[in-house]
């Protein structure tokens, strides 16, 4: 009983509550009637408008600004595994060379450091009668060939170098801080159109070599594009005249280096001898030997040019090609490795030559070094975070002042208004 007597006061208690008493109140039961309806709304209002405003306040998030001095390498890359979206870290220095932050080399087809290109293997292909051997005789045309690849080798080594030498000296513009893997993708790319800018003009000259050479029809001293024959007159004087050679490259096709510079038919050793051609080259019918993938055409790099070395890759090819020249005992000649190149023994020449002899380009790019050459200022980055319990108490607390004022204000009038509008449409209520 005394628990149901206690609610009841309570309730009453609620009922009667005014948190707006005057004396009118006292006085009038209309002023302490709407003063009484006036607290209710009061207090309804109160609370919807302090759960409204705690509960916006606590979802709703701030940004926050972070600036670090002079970060480390380990503080970049941690704040940019977190805050890649809004780090800024401005370089101290925006102009890199790549020289101090790149690493590039290459590695060159085995033939180019092979004895097959040096001055002992080239000597051992002279011979004072290297004119009299019929011109598609390995004898007659090695030596001129192995010149130009050993002259090709170093060409393509020192475009190579000079190449590098400016790919290095150039700079990287970097206003902000690169990752690491953008810095080595745009190395990466830097380095690529090194490479196909070389290639390409290593390329180009070629073939204004091969071309003038041919358009100016100019004369190999084996006399492969013309024949000089003489011709002695009963008097005694002797004349010469220029023949065009004629290659027959099967029984029905021929092919005439006036007109094409891609004449040419396989190398090998002969017993006939170049008197015996008198201009037309074709080949006969037994040889002493093959040299697997050798040709002979108008013009010592087009031969180079359509030739493979195929044979040099074979020991037993190669010892029948060493048969033929003098060799001394202390002298050794070995096959190359088909080991140290990327390329099929079959691959033309030419292809080796517009690739610059290259097997493999090397490019590292060492961000470690990079970082410090750019040396950022700061990092500043931006991150949002929601509000903590006592900076939503605080803003809370800060508008609570004035929204009971207001509301002590404003809900009285509206209240009496109502009421008075009420009494005045229903005098009986």
């Amino acid at each position: 009983m005394k628990a149901v007597t206690a609610a009841r006061w309570i309730l009453r208690k609620i009922g009667e509550w005014n948190l707006f008493e005057s004396r009118a109140t006292v006085l009038n039961p209309f002023h302490l009637r709407t003063a009484i309806i006036s607290t209710r709304f009061y207090i309804l209002l109160l609370t919807i408008a302090v759960m409204t405003l705690a509960m916006f306040t606590a979802l709703s998030s701030q940004i926050q600004t972070v600036v670090i001095r002079h970060p480390p390498q380990a503080v970049f890359e941690e704040l940019h595994s977190q805050y890649s979206n809004t780090l800024q870290c401005p370089c101290n220095r925006i102009d890199i060379p790549y020289g101090t932050f790149i690493e590039a080399s290459y590695k060159l087809h085995p033939v180019c450091s092979s004895v097959f290109v040096s001055k002992t293997w080239i000597n051992l292909l002279f011979s004072p009668q290297i004119g009299y051997y019929f011109p598609m005789d390995f004898r007659s045309s090695a030596m001129g060939q192995f010149q130009l690849l050993s002259t090709l080798c170093s060409f393509a080594n020192r475009t190579i170098q000079d190449a590098i030498d400016d790919l290095l000296s150039d700079t990287l513009l970097s206003p902000q801080v690169l990752t690491a893997k953008s810095l080595d993708v745009q190395s990466q790319t830097q380095h690529m159109f090194w490479r196909t800018s070389t290639t390409n003009g290593f390329r180009r000259l070629l073939d204004i070599v091969r071309s003038t050479t041919h358009s100016n029809s100019l004369q190999p001293s084996l006399q492969t594009t013309k024949m000089h024959l003489l011709h002695v007159f009963p008097n005694g004087s002797i004349d010469a005249y220029p023949l065009d050679t004629i290659w027959a490259l099967n029984r029905s096709t021929e092919c005439f280096c006036g007109s094409t510079r891609n004449c040419s038919l396989p190398s090998g050793f002969f017993s006939r001898f170049a008197y015996e051609s008198e201009g037309y080259f074709a080949l006969p019918r037994s040889s002493l030997a093959n040299v697997t993938g050798f040709k002979v055409s108008c013009y010592a790099l087009e031969s180079l040019h359509q030739s493979t070395l195929e044979c040099f890759f074979n020991s037993a090819c190669l010892n029948i090609v060493l048969r033929y020249f003098p060799l001394s005992n202390n002298t050794r000649i070995y096959a190359l490795d088909i080991n140290q190149t990327q390329y099929a023994p079959n691959t033309s020449i030419e292809i080796l030559v517009n690739n610059l002899f290259i097997e493999n380009w090397f490019s590292n790019s060492l961000f470690s070094v990079y970082y410090l050459q750019c040396a950022p200022i700061s990092c500043t980055y931006k991150f949002t975070e929601k509000k903590s319990a006592l900076h939503v108490l605080t803003i809370l607390l800060g508008l609570y002042g004035g929204l009971t004022t207001a509301l002590r204000l404003c809900v009285p009038l509206v209240i009496r208004w109502w009421r008075k509008r009420n009494l005045q449409t229903n005098p009986n209520a």
